[in-house]
């Protein structure tokens, strides 16, 4: 069972604790493992800039599956997708205050449950737990890949906005073809 809660430690305060516990059992009779991750959850610490643009996603609703592969039906096999609810807009920013001021930053957007319906408070609620997990584990921090989540914060209209450290803006297969020529000059 995985737990993960919000501790704030004053009104006042722009930060966040997020303790990530793992339970052996339901009855909690094993030992707890506790991390924490701090973020930036007050609004006002982060400016806006512009719209970078959006993004979706698809849903898989049936697939019949490959039954045995001398099978020729397996050929007809199909799967329906459809498009998701969920639209998730990217912003620039920075944070305006505190000490990592001046940093450049890119909002996820998820959008309130009103348009986005509880599918993106899942998908938001999910994003943050992953990133609180992964940033608490010292194994997982050094690893280039991976986007380090910086804060975020909810608005009056239930829209969940995540501030990922930017980094530069680099696809998967530039990720792949730096690596790739990393690996070609070490041989």
């Amino acid at each position: 069972m995985v737990v993960l809660t919000a501790d704030y430690s004053s009104i006042s305060t722009p930060l966040c604790f997020f303790r990530f516990r793992k339970t052996q059992s339901h009855l909690n009779s094993g030992p707890r493992q506790f991390c924490k991750a701090t973020l930036i959850t007050n609004s006002d610490s982060f400016e806006v800039g512009s719209l970078i643009g959006s993004y979706g996603f698809i849903n898989v609703t049936s697939y019949s599956g490959l039954q045995s592969p001398m099978d020729l039906e397996y050929l007809r096999r199909s799967q329906d997708v459809g498009e998701g609810s969920v639209k998730i807009r990217l912003y620039q920013g920075r944070i305006a205050q505190g000490p990592l001021r001046g940093t450049p930053i890119i909002f996820k957007v998820y959008p309130g449950q009103q348009v986005g319906g509880l599918e993106a408070d899942l998908m938001a609620s999910n994003e943050l737990s992953a990133h609180a997990s992964l940033q608490s584990n010292s194994k997982a921090m050094p690893c280039q890949n991976i986007q380090i989540l910086l804060g975020g914060f909810e608005t009056k209209t239930g829209e969940q906005w995540l501030a990922f450290r930017n980094d530069g803006k680099y696809t998967a297969a530039d990720y792949a073809k730096v690596s790739s020529e990393k690996i070609s000059k070490r041989q």
